[in-house]
């Protein structure tokens, strides 16, 4: 995790049951946006909504002095999103990530034939207040 992140907890009864990062990033146009990043939530606590509402409280506290943007590939954080007020759909795309392996490692007998996946990803924002 990049030092400069800025970490949120979600505690019950003292026990941690949901944390995210917060990092800001510069942009090309002198400004800066912040990106919500590493969202965790106990396996016990999924499924209830934690995690969309994690990631809103942070953005919305976030969004005082920046811009505050979400990309996510998970299915049910994307459907809650989308449905949410706050949160607008910046980008919906699939990207291809391809392994590619060295001829060495062929050599070697290692046959990883075609090790690719489409992960299909959204991005969504909140823009700026105040």
């Amino acid at each position: 995790m990049n030092n400069n992140a800025r970490c949120w907890e979600v505690k019950y009864c003292g026990k941690p049951v949901g944390f995210c990062a917060v990092i800001i990033m510069p942009r090309n146009n002198g400004t800066a946006m912040a990106r919500i990043h590493r969202i965790v939530i106990h396996p016990d606590w999924q499924g209830i909504g934690l995690g969309r509402m994690l990631a809103t409280t942070v953005a919305r506290h976030v969004s005082l002095q920046y811009d505050c943007f979400l990309q996510t590939s998970n299915i049910a954080m994307k459907h809650a999103l989308l449905h949410h007020d706050d949160w607008k759909l910046a980008r919906n795309n699939i990207n291809l990530f391809e392994r590619k392996h060295s001829v060495e490692s062929r050599k070697k007998g290692y046959d990883f034939g075609k090790a690719s996946r489409h992960v299909k990803t959204a991005s969504f924002v909140i823009r700026k207040h105040g």
